[in-house]
């Protein structure tokens, strides 16, 4: 455990070194994390939520560090995805297979759940029958609070595609993550599958694109002096 552990520290030693020495590092969003270059009080400038988010991604290019996030409902997301693709191919009655590919343009990267030329569809597994949005107006305020609607918007640029959505998808949890929960909440295949799919669409807006580039133009700038705080620290 103790080698590994070293071996670790030589990696992030090397790493940090290595960035030290680097070039002028380039801003790159995660589609899931544009939302929060969104969240502004003014388009023009860089505070809250936005600075807090462009820091931890300075710390994460010096020393290659990234919060990891092991909570239950989001290893279920992972797990239960294809069963999740698989259940809006029977509500949908069409064929998708989950896609494989990253694409990166404009400062923005992200690898889309479904694609096809003319839709992409984005899986959110939901934990428990407390948590699913049954009803469509729930569904679309919870994409406005969580600022999933970004994260589609950057895909559709990045994949050039007019049209999006999001599936919330409610499946059986696996037994080893249930615990100690009541399991009434997570055991909802006698719902029927219909009833188990709430989807929301978007359509690709140019405008919001460009205000979205505005925006990681003016975060890329303030990124390179946080990295350059680091260096000179």
């Amino acid at each position: 455990m103790q080698a590994e552990q070293n071996e670790d520290n030589l990696e992030a030693l090397q790493h940090y070194q290595e960035m030290i020495e680097s070039e002028q590092p380039e801003l790159i969003v995660n589609a899931s994390g544009a939302h929060k270059l969104m969240t502004y009080k003014s388009v023009d400038k860089i505070e809250g939520t936005t600075l807090s988010y462009l820091k931890e991604k300075a710390v994460e290019f010096m020393f290659g560090y990234r919060q990891k996030l092991f909570a239950k409902p989001v290893y279920k997301g992972i797990v239960c995805e294809v069963e999740s693709i698989d259940l809006v191919n029977s509500v949908m009655g069409n064929q998708y297979a989950k896609h494989e590919g990253r694409a990166t343009l404009n400062g923005f990267t992200g690898e889309c759940d479904i694609y096809t030329p003319e839709l992409i569809r984005d899986i959110k597994t939901v934990w428990s029958i407390d948590q699913f949005h049954f009803f469509k107006d729930d569904a679309e305020a919870a994409i406005k609070k969580s600022g999933y609607e970004w994260q589609l918007r950057v895909y559709m640029m990045l994949y050039d595609v007019d049209r999006s959505c999001i599936d919330y998808c409610l499946v059986d949890t696996p037994e080893n993550l249930i615990g100690y929960e009541d399991t009434t909440a997570h055991k909802v295949e006698f719902i029927p599958e219909s009833h188990r799919v709430t989807s929301v669409f978007f359509d690709r807006d140019v405008k919001l694109e460009d205000l979205m580039l505005k925006r990681w133009e003016l975060a890329n700038v303030k990124f390179k002096e946080l990295v350059n705080e680091l260096k000179q620290k």
